[in-house]
């Protein structure tokens, strides 16, 4: 049952504290207030190298961070905060209730207590009903700079590890022109060391053209995510080293992933517009996350070279070897290079690592292991 206007208008006046003059009413005060349809109307990609953003969501009418874990990631450089909201019911006061979003944010960041930081309030007046203002954002999007010393290609890796995939197909498959699209969330980060060493020996300009790197939603909460709007991608020519490792800094500093599955189809999707003459697209893919979005795959008009990280312990997701034979493509271990995967007709099976992989319904699946 929706909850009546008038009532929740009551709701809200006490949820949130008297509107007083509080740090929090001071900002609210202070700050720019701009008015605009909704929250997609605004560009949100970052324009600085440097340059990374956090958000911060809210319910409806509510006070309190849902996604409050993301306050790890904030760092001293932020340069600005925007608050989004909506313009319903229309022409009430909304101070009371942008105010306490305010506390709620220095209460979980008290260091934000001594920053400069510019503060823009956005009102989204497009929403006609409770429903319309229910689907539209609510909350913070952080903006900040960095500086940092982190070399990616020097990240540490555990002595026991083996797994060096990418100098190994990259040695074995003479290609050039590559679009690299790269899954950067936390689990791939002896995959990334692997992929910066080797841009680091390698002249970029001449193998790769064009970097994706993607985290599944720049720390969305995970029940919000829309299949082809996923986000966290962040897009990078190549030919200079030092901005193609902070894009990566970027992206890794936005999003650390969340739930098991991530955006690889979305990401390929907007590398392949980003780059429509690249000769070759490369996905570097955890085996042990499941692809978020292979219902997708039919918008790829592009072979996909899957370079699969992980698969040393014997188990190959078969979803890779699904994007791989929809598109033509193929898929890559560490010591074995498959092709033709859409060539196999129904019933046929593969066999991997002791394990047998068998067309069902045009699909590989995983029937047994030994």
């Amino acid at each position: 049952m929706k909850t009546p206007v008038s009532l929740l208008v009551l709701i809200i006046g006490l949820l949130v504290p008297t509107f007083g003059e509080s740090q929090a009413a001071e900002i609210y005060t202070a700050g720019t207030h701009k008015s605009i349809g909704n929250y997609f109307d605004l560009n949100h990609k970052p324009v600085g190298e440097r340059e990374f953003r956090l958000f911060f969501r809210f319910n409806f009418g509510g006070s309190s961070i849902r996604n409050p874990e993301s306050v790890e990631r904030m760092i001293p450089g932020i340069r600005q905060i925007n608050l989004y909201y909506t313009d319903f019911p229309k022409g009430m006061d909304f101070s009371v209730l942008n105010t306490a979003r305010i506390e709620a944010l220095l209460e979980a960041y008290p260091a934000l207590d001594s920053l400069d930081v510019d503060w823009v309030f956005y009102k989204q007046t497009d929403c006609n009903n409770q429903e319309d203002a229910i689907n539209h954002y609510h909350g913070f999007e952080v903006i900040m700079d960095f500086d940092t010393d982190i070399n990616l290609s020097e990240i540490a890796i555990d002595p026991g590890f083996d797994d060096f995939i990418l100098n190994k197909v990259f040695e074995r498959n003479d290609w050039t022109d590559m679009l690299v699209v790269t899954d950067l969330t936390g689990s791939m980060d002896p995959y990334i060391a692997q992929l910066f060493l080797w841009l680091k020996l390698n002249t970029t300009d001449k193998r790769v053209k064009h970097f994706i790197f993607f985290n599944d939603g720049d720390s969305e909460l995970d029940k919000y995510k829309v299949i082809g709007q996923t986000g966290g991608i962040y897009s990078i020519r190549s030919g200079n080293y030092e901005k193609v490792e902070l894009a990566a800094i970027r992206c890794m500093k936005s999003g650390y992933g969340g739930d098991v599955p991530e955006n690889d189809v979305e990401a390929l999707i907007e590398g392949i517009d980003e780059c429509p003459n690249c000769k070759e697209v490369i996905l570097i893919a955890d085996n042990l996350s499941e692809v978020r979005d292979l219902e997708l795959v039919k918008k790829l008009n592009r072979p996909v070279r899957v370079i699969l990280c992980g698969a040393n312990n014997g188990y190959v997701n078969p979803e890779y070897l699904n994007l791989a034979r929809d598109t033509k493509g193929s898929v890559h271990l560490i010591e074995e290079d498959l092709h033709n995967l859409m060539e196999m007709n129904e019933g046929e099976t593969l066999e991997l690592f002791g394990k047998t992989y068998q067309i069902v319904n045009n699909r590989f699946v995983l029937i047994k292991s030994t």
